[in-house]
């Protein structure tokens, strides 16, 4: 414990930096991560539920681009795509690079999770939870996305434990790195859990009463065709009819002898 001690305070400034420059990091990629995946997602879910066929087919080109590049292996996507970080940033080292990295995966990784989000039509949760819940898996993913890289040499708390950890083989940095880690990640999940249950309490009453309304409509129509089933030929169940429970019959049985007598009768 003491040699913690005393390593954490001989570099306290540059752990100070690197961590407000991982946070800046972070910070930044979410912004521009959010904002473009709500957008496309948004976009990208109404044109596939069009029925104009042209519009569904050319938002299903896109929507398979980002599903793809939303579940690639992350270590992967940022070794591939150095060469176009080299040509839009101009190096491949540096938190520029890093950011740039950052922001591309996130924006494919949080479009794709919006995308399954409005795809399950049928799950009860609004949507603003269902966003806040993809939010804290965005800001994690994030932070994962830091520490890969850092070990790449883009600067930030990774590649602290890179230079000063895992090359120089210091325990003691390795467990400050990872403790400062530690931390973004319980400050995350308390934020953003405190939101998440804030908004289940706000709209569990509007939920409440739209689970009571779809089982009310269901009970009804299964009334409905269950009544219908039972009724003699000809004849229909009508629920909104103030006669309610009763048969209402639209056709005379013109086979019955009895009737067509009667008819003759009245005719003469």
């Amino acid at each position: 414990m003491e040699e913690i001690l005393h390593v954490f305070s001989d570099n306290i400034a540059l752990l100070y930096e690197e961590t407000i420059l991982t946070f800046t990091m972070i910070m930044g990629a979410a912004f521009i991560s959010l904002v473009a995946g709500i957008l496309s997602s948004k976009i990208l879910s109404v044109m596939g539920e069009s029925e104009v066929l042209p519009l569904r087919f050319l938002a299903a080109i896109p929507r398979g681009i980002i599903l793809f590049l939303g579940g690639y292996p992350l270590v992967i996507l940022c070794i591939v795509m150095l060469p176009v970080t080299r040509s839009v940033v101009g190096t491949n080292l540096g938190s520029e690079a890093g950011q740039f990295l950052m922001t591309f995966a996130g924006v494919f990784f949080f479009s794709a999770l919006m995308l399954r989000s409005y795809s399950k039509v049928e799950d009860d949760e609004f949507l603003a939870i269902k966003t806040v819940k993809n939010i804290r898996i965005l800001m994690i993913f994030l932070l994962s996305a830091s520490g890969i890289v850092g070990f790449m040499g883009m600067g930030g708390l990774g590649e602290v434990m890179l230079r000063y950890g895992y090359v120089k083989n210091d325990i003691s940095m390795n467990l400050i790195v990872g403790g400062i880690y530690a931390l973004f990640v319980i400050v995350i999940e308390i934020i953003l859990s405190t939101v998440q249950a804030i908004l289940r309490s706000k709209l569990a009453p509007l939920g409440e009463a739209r689970a009571a309304s779809v089982k009310k409509v269901k009970a009804a129509v299964k009334a409905k065709n269950a009544a219908n089933k039972e009724a003699p030929q000809g004849a229909q169940f009508h629920p909104d009819n103030p006669n309610h429970g009763q048969f209402t019959n639209h056709r005379t049985n013109t086979n019955n002898p009895k009737d067509m007598l009667d008819s003759l009768i009245n005719k003469r």
